[in-house]
């Protein structure tokens, strides 16, 4: 009997661009993947027979490659079907492996991943926020320390989705307090004010310094393209201590749990002016 009207099992067949998050071990031979897609945001994935030596897309699946996906969604499934994934970028291919395997390497992939994953899930994808993965996927093999592109990627995602302020009224007078051109602290909680104003010793002085203040604006300006990889700015941000104890505990305020990836982020935490 032919039926019509749609099947509650329809499939569809999607190709988008896409970066990989993180993967891990699935049933039997199976592989979970996570992308940020250009157009679906963040998509779970499961790649049947991934970890047989000779499955076609093994080595592509890498956190931060970037390249065509294709995959398959049936309607009212939340978890896709791996088709194919057509590998356009991966510093694994060109940068140092004992650099992106290190520590800090696996760490800072582990972090991207987790931000991803908890503050973007469920939304449509920020074209902004995609330019700036692929731009972290390739100052990977370049001397970057790994902490200033944590510090750089934890600034934007907060940014471009409301979680840090920018301008607005301050909490102790009222005045406005604008952009980060101007003196400005934040709580954890979301607050801002005057430096003069401060009366919680939880506030931290994130633009009190001009020179961070100017990296800090023309990150959120023009993106993490503005500042090239032998500029001394990825220095200043590598070691700006505060800047990283607030935007971390920022992020675990607005989650409600502690960042799981910090466990592996040991060399970011400790001695933010080497490079791994």
């Amino acid at each position: 009997m032919h039926r019509t009207g749609p099947s509650s099992r329809t499939r569809r067949f999607l190709r988008e661009r896409a970066i990989v998050l993180a993967h891990r071990d699935g049933p039997r031979s199976a592989r979970w993947i996570w992308f940020y897609t250009e157009q679906s945001g963040v998509l779970e994935a499961i790649a049947e027979c991934a970890r047989r030596p000779r499955r076609h897309w093994t080595g592509t699946l890498l956190p931060l490659n970037y390249g065509q996906l294709t995959y398959r969604l049936a309607h009212a499934e939340t978890t896709a079907r791996l088709i194919s994934f057509d590998l356009e970028w991966s510093p694994y291919l060109r940068g140092d492996l004992h650099r992106l395997a290190g520590p800090a390497g696996l760490g800072l992939t582990s972090y991207c991943a987790e931000l991803t994953c908890a503050l973007l899930t469920g939304m449509l994808t920020d074209t902004f926020l995609f330019q700036q993965l692929m731009e972290i996927s390739h100052l990977l093999i370049t001397p970057v320390p790994m902490r200033a592109l944590a510090v750089a990627w934890t600034w934007q995602v907060l940014c471009h989705h409301g979680e840090l302020v920018l301008h607005g009224g301050c909490t102790a007078c009222g005045q406005m307090v604008q952009g980060t051109r101007q003196p400005l602290v934040w709580t954890v909680s979301g607050q801002i004010w005057h430096p003069q104003c401060r009366t919680v010793r939880d506030a931290h002085d994130l633009t009190v310094d001009p020179e961070i203040s100017g990296i800090l604006h023309c990150l959120r300006s023009h993106g993490i393209a503005s500042i090239p990889p032998e500029s001394p700015a990825w220095s200043v941000l590598a070691r700006w201590t505060p800047g990283w104890t607030f935007l971390r505990a920022r992020v675990e305020t607005i989650l409600g749990r502690p960042l799981r990836s910090l466990q592996v982020m040991a060399d970011l935490a400790a001695t933010p002016s080497q490079t791994p």
